[in-house]
């Protein structure tokens, strides 16, 4: 009976660590511009989208016994090979921006951790180079170093998060928690989306519980037991932050402010709140996310893109590095304030294609499971309404 919770929890952990990643920094402050209600709304909403394409997915890969990592074949096999091809799109295009989100949110992080650093000319391109090549060679050695690096990562993540927590709560004011605006409401959902994306690893837990022969029941209490968690740390941030930072101040230290300079969300409560402990917590925790995140998103980058181009290209490990890595290197230095921008971009595009659409189709495919069917048609309706949102936003606005 143990050995099964043990397991049930842990593989539970790996779906919350994957949302505690460089979405929940800039969450607050998108959300935040439409107020606390409608952001919980919003979440909900967002949550009950990406647990229901989560269920999809794994009652797919679990009922069937495939062992099956990659979704692309799924999709073809199910949908048709337009499927497949929609979801690499989806897939490099979320794995660009969100690489692109770390490296401008690392170096946000790390300027105002080191003051000294502003009156350096040219500092966020070279604190920018300088990051990424050490958390990407972390990368090329290798899973071990990788694994070694991110165990030490994600137990400070975890310790600091829950210390900010209680530290920030008793600062929070009723006056922020009461804003309302729910013209902004429309506008929150993309980030959120971003924020809940936890589906790249479903593929991975399932074919480890099914070479571990587990009960189907038990992988669908792993989801459960994540998603509930992940509500849980969700809705504890954004009462926290929130609460906290008032909407606009002739400071700029702010949820306006802070989104207009494209910093994340606990570089202004480190400013506003004047405590040195609060101070060293918040940069902290959001570097340990940073890098955290970093080390899981670029190992499985490097490995998707080193399958998908090993039929073209014949290289060294040093040549996918290249072709996965050196784009968004380019991107975040030449724009160093996309952070909040390119969260929007992922969640409004890449990952709602690649863990939103797609997952829903293959729910509505299920002829076997009429409750599948509906889960399959509210996800899909739910996730066109994101799309057609963030290219207003973009494109029309």
């Amino acid at each position: 009976m143990y050995r099964k919770l043990y397991f049930i929890f842990t593989m539970a952990f790996i779906i919350v660590s994957t949302c505690i990643g460089v979405g929940i920094l800039g969450l607050p402050l998108q959300t935040g511009q439409a107020g606390f209600v409608p952001s919980i709304v919003g979440l909900i909403l967002c949550w009950f989208l990406m647990g229901s394409t989560a269920w999809i997915m794994v009652y797919r890969l679990v009922v069937s016994r495939e062992i099956i990592t990659d979704m692309a074949k799924v999709y073809e096999k199910d949908l048709g090979k337009w499927a497949k091809y929609l979801n690499s799109a989806g897939y490099i295009l979320t794995f660009y921006g969100l690489i692109v989100a770390h490296l401008c949110g690392a170096v946000s992080i790390i300027i105002h951790l080191i003051p000294f650093l502003h009156s350096i000319p040219h500092i966020t391109t070279i604190v920018n180079i300088i990051y990424f090549v050490l958390v990407t060679a972390v990368i090329l050695y290798g899973m071990e170093t990788v694994r070694k690096c991110n165990t030490f990562f994600i137990s400070g993540l975890l310790c600091i998060f829950l210390l900010l927590i209680i530290l920030i709560v008793p600062y929070t004011k009723e006056v922020n928690l009461q804003h309302t605006n729910w013209a902004n409401f429309p506008l929150q959902l993309p980030i959120l989306i971003t924020s809940l994306g936890f589906q790249v690893v479903i593929p991975a837990i399932c074919k480890h519980a099914i070479e571990l022969n587990v009960k189907r029941l038990h992988v669908f209490y792993i989801l459960i037991i994540g998603i509930v968690i992940i509500f849980i740390i969700n809705f504890a941030w954004l009462f926290a932050v929130i609460g906290t930072l008032p909407l606009t101040s002739p400071d700029q230290i702010s949820i306006v402010g802070a989104y207009n300079e494209g910093q994340p969300a606990t570089v202004p409560i480190a400013k506003m709140l004047h405590s040195n402990a609060i101070t060293f917590l918040a940069l902290f925790f959001s570097f340990f996310v940073v890098t955290t995140s970093y080390f899981g998103l670029g190992m499985g980058f490097l490995n998707y893109m080193r399958d998908l181009t090993s039929k073209y290209i014949k290289g060294s490990i040093y040549t996918d590095a290249s072709i996965t890595f050196i784009i968004p290197l380019i991107v975040s230095i030449l724009y160093p304030d996309l952070f909040i921008t390119i969260l929007n971009f992922v969640g409004g595009f890449g990952v709602i294609v690649a863990f939103g659409m797609l997952p829903a189709l293959l729910g509505i495919k299920q002829n076997n499971s009429k409750s599948l069917k509906i889960l399959g048609w509210f996800s899909l309706l739910l996730s066109l309404i994101i799309f057609s949102i963030q290219f207003y936003v973009m494109f029309l606005r």
